[in-house]
């Protein structure tokens, strides 16, 4: 017999979640103020960021635990994703460049079509299916170029043009679908990177990619996909992990030196607030900011230096 579902509980006028925040032993030190928070701030979003602070199997916070310092965590959490945001969008471009630029090169304009240059079938089947939606979507917002190409090439959108209508994570699959030949020249020319390691990546940025860009919580969140990391990295996860990934892939030494700024005075600002093992920092984390990484960068720019130099198979 199918258990019924309870009912709903009813909705709370802003006073009543403030009353409930009190009980729970949130401090609250000024009534008006925090209400006019969850004017604008969903009680269940801001919950989230109350999770570090909740008693095992009690409906209660630890004693002190103070709206004014659950709202610094909150703010903290939207700087962060609009930081990664910044980062990202250079390691998403650059990805769409590369990868267009080489297939364009050897397997011409409309390569995407040709199921032999991927390794499993239905795969590429549902990237021509994710592609016919991501063209559609673009043609709704009246993209010019998408209307250049409705207009002159019965709607055929070459590589090039293609990758800008795609999402990151559309893109990370066409990556990971392609033969290995044409995976191997992309991650060593471009990047510095072993293909598998490369596929992984781009997979774990798409991924966080969408965490920020939708609005979701990185400060203490249980992130499900980890990316492959090299041997001597293996102690780093979470958020970290992927800081870690996308400063070996930043395209531009002046990008990547401003987001690791820009991250540093970040974690000063809010260190009377935040916990750093919720965002899995470790207790060196600047060190590999400013060194681990820095050695890794030099390390993929003299790996792509000596394939360019060996490999004639992607022109430049």
């Amino acid at each position: 017999m199918d258990r019924k579902a309870p009912p709903h509980k009813e909705p709370k006028t802003f006073t009543e979640q403030l009353e409930i925040l009190k009980a729970r032993n949130i401090v609250i030190k000024n009534d008006e103020r925090a209400i006019d928070a969850l004017r604008h701030i969903n009680y269940y979003r801001l919950s989230g960021y109350m999770l570090p602070f909740k008693q095992s199997k009690e409906n209660v916070y630890d004693e002190g635990t103070s709206l004014e310092r659950i709202l610094r965590i909150y703010d903290f959490d939207h700087r962060l994703r609009n930081l990664l945001l910044s980062l990202l969008e250079h390691i998403e471009i650059s990805a769409r460049t590369s990868i267009a630029y080489h297939l364009a090169h050897k397997h011409g304009p409309l390569c995407y079509e040709n199921h032999k240059l991927f390794i499993n079938l239905d795969r590429h089947q549902k990237l021509l299916e994710a592609i016919e939606k991501s063209i559609k979507d673009a043609r709704a917002g009246h993209e010019p170029f998408i209307i250049h190409h409705d207009n002159r090439y019965d709607g055929k959108l070459p590589i090039w043009s293609l990758v800008e209508v795609l999402s990151f994570g559309t893109l990370s699959k066409l990556y990971a679908n392609l033969a290995n030949e044409d995976k191997k020249i992309i991650s060593k020319t471009y990047f510095g990177i072993p293909p598998l390691y490369f596929e992984s990546w781009l997979r774990n940025l798409s991924y966080i990619r969408n965490i920020c860009a939708h609005h979701s919580r990185i400060y203490h969140h249980p992130l499900t996909h980890q990316p492959k990391l090299y041997a001597d990295d293996k102690m780093y996860n979470g958020i970290f992990a992927s800081i870690l990934i996308a400063g070996v892939l930043c395209p531009r030494d002046r990008d990547w030196v401003a987001f690791r700024g820009g991250l540093e005075s970040l974690v000063e600002e809010y260190e009377d607030s935040i916990d750093l093992n919720h965002i899995k920092f470790p207790p060196d984390w600047k060190d590999v900011l400013y060194g681990t990484i820095s050695k890794r960068r030099q390390s993929a720019a003299e790996s792509r230096k000596e394939h360019r130099k060996s490999s004639r198979s992607s022109p430049l």
